[in-house]
């Protein structure tokens, strides 16, 4: 009798791993697993919805920051809290933008003092750049006048770029002094810089509503492509909105023109070599790093894979109003934030691993060899890691890891990795087993 009880365990394991091997083949290392989740911090009204996110290349520092408010926040790559520090101006100043070394060494603050109405600009010393080092102390300050509105740094960590409101890019170095100064037609709005640093794309606020609405002129041009010395190679107006990306190289410069919803591609020289509409409002672009893969996102929630000659290679269908797209640095795997789940594919568009949330997701940053990946909703920010260990990023000596006291907490969050049920039940069923021999001796 006791045979056929342990037959029939026999055959039940086997059935059972034949039937759960694949389930536990699809935990492939690419699947992530949570490692942290923070609350957001925000107070204000609508401030859990309208916030920035940034992670250094390596993982090792994140920042946060409202929109439209004073208050920024740093975590490690486990989601555990740093420090937060608030700025302050004649008047509640806004965090225009933020920039971090690849090296999370330091980063760039933008602060801007808001001021009313169309065409009011104010101008105050209170507009400044703030170089931060990684424990959250400030360096020194650079003040515009103007009011900056972005930044960038260069893959050495050396040189950071700002965009100001009349029109000016500058180039300080890692002392605030200035490099160069380089008049635009457009305040620049953001920055896409390649990794050898001789490229610098700055994309610039055409106008374009006050043009319609007003029927003030457009902009001459709304986009810049410079020299590591701040020699203007060309312009470009997309007359609209605009996001840019730029390969490692500077020979790959992908443009989408948010309103359209064209995607239009150049080389360096600035020779226009594709365009190809989405046929909707576009939401997100990025480009690999050798510049042979295009992915851009519609409001409607379709993703393409488009080659440099904007020729379609794949699409993805995601949730409608998704946001957040990325590519690895090795150009193997994108990252698509699909509703409430971060979803991973491979550069073909095939899906090999998947995240669900607690909320739908506002943004996706991932470190640039994809170790790590931090994602947004309107209520956390969920620390994710593929198992792989993420570099440690080199500390000054004597330099310990400070708080700055801010009126708004950071409640947090300890995640474990979940166990896979597949060992689990084979390890439950494989007592059993032991058990009913040991009782047969």
């Amino acid at each position: 009798m006791i045979t056929r009880k342990i037959s029939g365990i026999f055959l039940f394991l086997i059935f059972f791993i034949a039937v759960c091997s694949p389930l536990a083949a699809a935990q492939s290392p690419e699947s992530f697993r949570a490692v942290g989740v923070t609350l957001l911090p925000f107070t204000g009204p609508g401030e859990n919805t309208s916030y920035a996110l940034h992670v250094a290349d390596n993982g090792q520092l994140v920042t946060l920051n409202s929109r439209n408010g004073p208050g920024l926040f740093a975590f490690d790559s486990n989601g555990s809290f740093l420090w937060s520090k608030t700025l302050s101006a004649e008047q509640q100043p806004w965090i225009s933008s933020v920039s971090i070394a690849p090296g999370a060494q330091d980063l760039i603050v933008t602060q801007l003092v808001p001021a009313c109405c169309h065409g009011s600009v104010t101008n105050t010393s209170s507009n400044k750049v703030i170089l931060i080092d990684r424990t959250g102390t400030e360096a020194w300050e650079y003040p515009t006048m103007n009011p900056p509105l972005s930044s960038g740094i260069s893959s050495s960590g050396q040189d950071f770029f700002i965009g100001t409101d009349d029109g000016r890019i500058l180039s300080l170095d890692h002392n605030g002094t200035v490099r160069w100064t380089t008049p635009m037609e457009a305040p620049v709005t953001s920055f896409a810089i390649s990794r050898d640093g001789n490229t610098i794309v700055a994309t610039g606020e055409s106008n374009y509503y006050y043009h319609n609405l007003y029927d003030e002129p457009l902009n001459p041009a709304d986009m810049f492509v410079l020299d590591r010395n701040g020699t203007l190679l060309w312009d470009y107006q997309t007359g609209g909105l605009n996001a840019a990306a730029v390969s490692d190289d500077g020979s790959v410069i992908a443009v989408i023109e948010e309103r359209s919803g064209n995607v239009l591609v150049f080389n360096r020289s600035g020779s226009r070599v594709a365009v190809r509409s989405l046929g909707g409002v576009s939401s997100a672009l990025a480009l690999s790093h050798d510049g042979n893969l295009i992915i851009a996102e519609t409001q409607g929630g379709t993703v393409y894979g488009l080659d440099r000659t904007g020729t379609t290679l794949w699409t993805i269908t995601a949730d409608s109003g998704s946001r957040g797209i990325a590519i690895s640095g090795d150009d193997n795997n994108i990252i698509i934030g699909n509703g409430r789940s971060v979803a991973l594919f491979d550069c073909r568009g095939n899906q090999i691993g998947d995240y669900l949330t607690d909320g739908q997701i506002l943004v996706v940053e991932p470190a640039r060899d994809f170790r790590m990946v931090v994602a947004g909703t309107d209520r956390s920010l969920v620390f994710l890691s593929q198992n792989k260990p993420v570099e440690e990023a080199e500390m000054s000596a004597g330099t310990p890891v400070i708080t700055i006291p801010v009126n708004a907490t950071v409640p947090q969050t300890s995640m474990k990795a979940p166990v896979d049920p597949v060992i689990t039940i084979l390890a439950l069923a494989g007592n059993a087993l032991g058990m009913i021999i040991f009782r047969k001796k």
